[in-house]
């Protein structure tokens, strides 16, 4: 339980407008089972200009000792909530053109506007993930989902630790 501050890391950029998309994040377990993560998204390694933020709001399950990760435990991570604020023109156009461009009803012709946020969740951008987590020296270390099928199912949890986005307890 308790909040997490992330540093300012480099990601890879997802609505293609940038080579290189920095972002830092916050998140807050509930003892109740459930998470909120603030995402922010920056044009810069400094992490000085902000082109979107995402929250996130999800239902969370903790299993089990990891049998393939010493010392972490299974984490079932299922989105409840999703919205984008664009802060940057560019991120709006390339919001607006990426809901234009997709095949899902659901996830069609969502209007972005700079400084608002644009409830995202029909289209379930993020999908649940089955992953694992550590937590040791104060620091949360979640599970690496950038490969297989990104932990989409429990066949495919995480079995490794993600060593790029680690969060530091703050509260």
């Amino acid at each position: 339980m308790g909040t997490w501050q992330g540093t300012c890391d480099a990601v890879a950029n997802s609505d293609n407008t940038e080579s290189v998309l920095y972002h830092s994040s916050q998140a807050v377990y509930l003892a109740n089972g459930s998470v909120t993560s603030a995402l922010k998204y920056y044009a810069d390694a400094a992490c000085t200009t902000l082109r979107y933020t995402m929250q996130l709001a999800a239902s969370i399950k903790v299993g089990g000792a990891s049998t393939v990760v010493p010392g972490a435990f299974e984490i079932d991570f299922a989105p409840s909530k999703i919205q984008i604020t664009p802060v940057l023109a560019s991120s709006v156009a390339s919001f607006t053109e990426i809901s234009s461009n997709r095949s899902e009803a659901a996830c069609k012709n969502f209007t972005f506007t700079a400084g608002k946020a644009t409830d995202v969740t029909a289209c379930r951008a993020v999908a649940k993930k089955y992953s694992v987590f550590k937590i040791s020296d104060g620091k949360l270390y979640g599970g690496d989902c950038s490969g297989k099928e990104a932990c989409s199912n429990e066949a495919d949890r995480a079995t490794t630790l993600d060593n790029d986005s680690i969060l530091t307890k703050v509260k």
